[in-house]
C-alpha cells in the first residue's frame, strides 16, 4: 500500500482480522521498517509451497508483527505508539463498534470539542469498525492522517 488513506480504506474494508493488513500498520508506525516475502516451493515436491514473511524493524531486527486487527490490546499500544498522550475510547452495542480518539488525555471524550478522528459526515464523531480493534485502528490512522494534514 502507498499511502495511509490506502491502509484506512483497507481497514475499513476489512471483516475481521487480517495479518497482511497488520504487517502493513507495522511498516506506517515504524520508519525505517523493511519487509520481504519469499514464495518456497519444494523441488521435489515434498512439501506444499509456502511463503516466509521476513518483516523487520528499523535496526533489522526480525520481528513478529503485533495482531492489531485481532488485539484490542495490539490496537491500544498502536495508539500510543503513533499518537503519544492521546486518549481513547471503544463502545459497541448490538448493531455497531465505534472507536474515537482525544488528543487531550484524561478529559471526557464526549465533551471534548476536538476530536481527533472524523468521519466523513460532520455530525458522526465515532469511526465505525468490524471488530473493537479494527475500529481502534482505523480512529487511530484517521486522527494521524489529520494531523499530518493540519
Amino acid at each position: 500500500m502507498s499511502s495511509l488513506e490506502e491502509l484506512i480504506a483497507e481497514l475499513e474494508k476489512a471483516t475481521g482480522p487480517s495479518r497482511e493488513i497488520d504487517a502493513q500498520i507495522w511498516l506506517f508506525a515504524t520508519p525505517g521498517a523493511t519487509r520481504r516475502t519469499s514464495h518456497v516451493v519444494s523441488s521435489t515436491g515434498a512439501w506444499e509451497p509456502y511463503d516466509i514473511d521476513e518483516t523487520r524493524d528499523e535496526t533489522g531486527r526480525l520481528i513478529i508483527v503485533p495482531s492489531y486487527t485481532r488485539s484490542l490490546d495490539a490496537a491500544v499500544a498502536l495508539v500510543n505508539r503513533v499518537l503519544p498522550g492521546f486518549g481513547w475510547d471503544v463502545a459497541s452495542n448490538t448493531s455497531h463498534i465505534k472507536a474515537c480518539l482525544n488528543p487531550e488525555f484524561g478529559k471526557p471524550i464526549g465533551k471534548h470539542p476536538h476530536w481527533a478522528a472524523v468521519s466523513d459526515t460532520s455530525s458522526k464523531k465515532f469511526e465505525d469498525g468490524a471488530t473493537p480493534a479494527l475500529a481502534l485502528c482505523i480512529a487511530t490512522l484517521r486522527a494521524k492522517l489529520a494531523q499530518e494534514e493540519a
